[in-house]
């Protein structure tokens, strides 16, 4: 069965089209960063980003259509992420779904943004399951046992700041503005001397918790009256050792507690050099996927979409009570 996919992504601060094939091909794929607008304020305003979806969601719908034609006329359904996320964000993409799927009398496929994530990992290779599923980035820090791409088991997750959100918290206080994860990264890398000693919370358990250990640096920062660039890097690489060796220890315990036979790392921070790293000290194979498609991205959606497509699930028809009755949801529930 050929078909192809239109996959539309707005949950926060990107706003990306993208089109799959039946062989989960990426054929076309753009995204708009909002990073530059949010920079000021340090982090995401979700008054200005659902805005912005809506002026960059038409300048991609009509690029599309302009330069890739044949592919805008071929497509057979339209996959849009309709939770979790800014409400207001996904409102945009889901009307703008529901509007294309009504006037070229296509499918629509309501896409989880998690789920996508974790279906991130296959766009370029193939897993089998089960598998752990590792989600970290600015908004959510969890383990999944995936049965399948609709079939998740979550068996960790944050009891508190999600690791991005810990990330652009300590990048802050240490005026290294947003996003903070780029630049911790950096210097990381680059950090040759001693570490100090953080707190690394919750070491016998599976879940996360990140708010005591960007407390600990806070309160690092702020008892110093005078804080020079060199001891300014030795708390960023040192924030950013302990918080690798937290995901590698979460993970080691959570492959002898459920044994698999691969883990795939997908989200925003799985973009992160020393975690890419740092993980492959598993006793598993552990996969990445391409940088382009860690952060959000309309690829993820698109190909989960095509799998639903494909599999005969989830499957919209323009005025059928489902369809009129789909909305955006800011729930994180799978």
């Amino acid at each position: 069965m050929s078909a192809l996919l239109l996959g539309i992504e707005s949950s926060c601060d990107e706003t990306s089209l993208a089109v799959v094939n039946s062989r989960y091909e990426v054929v076309w794929h753009e995204t708009s960063s909002q990073t530059d607008l949010h920079a000021e304020y340090g982090g995401v305003v979700p008054e200005l980003a659902s805005r912005r979806h809506i002026t960059e969601l038409f300048r991609l719908l009509k690029r599309l259509k302009e330069k890739q034609g044949h592919l805008y006329k071929g497509i057979d359904a339209v996959a849009v992420t309709v939770q979790p996320g800014l409400i207001g964000s996904l409102l945009v993409g889901v009307e703008a779904a529901k509007s294309l799927a009504l006037s070229h009398n296509i499918s629509l496929i309501p896409v989880h943004h998690l789920k996508a994530h974790l279906f991130a990992a296959s766009l370029e290779q193939k897993l089998s399951f089960p598998f752990l599923g590792v989600i970290v980035s600015g908004g959510h820090t969890l383990i999944c046992l995936v049965h399948s791409y609709d079939d998740f088991s979550v068996i960790a997750q944050s009891r508190d700041d999600a690791v991005g959100e810990a990330y652009d918290k300590v990048a802050r206080v240490l005026e290294y503005g947003y996003p903070g994860g780029p630049v911790i990264d950096r210097i990381h890398q680059q950090y040759s001397g001693n570490y100090i000693p953080f707190p690394q919370p919750m070491k016998k358990k599976l879940d996360f918790s990140l708010s005591g250990l960007k407390t600990a640096v806070v309160r690092y920062v702020l008892s110093s009256n005078t804080l020079g660039e060199d001891e300014k890097k030795r708390v960023a690489a040192s924030f950013q050792e302990t918080v690798l060796n937290m995901m590698l220890e979460k993970v080691q315990l959570a492959i002898r507690k459920y044994p698999v036979e691969s883990v795939a790392v997908v989200g925003g921070v799985s973009a992160n050099r020393g975690l890419r790293r740092k993980m492959q000290q598993l006793s598993v194979p552990v996969v990445f996927p391409s940088f382009e498609y860690c952060t959000d991205n309309a690829a993820m959606v698109a190909g989960l979409g095509t799998w639903y497509f494909l599999h005969g699930l989830k499957i919209m028809k323009p005025g059928s009570a489902g369809f009129l009755k789909l909305n955006a949801s800011p729930s994180p529930e799978f």
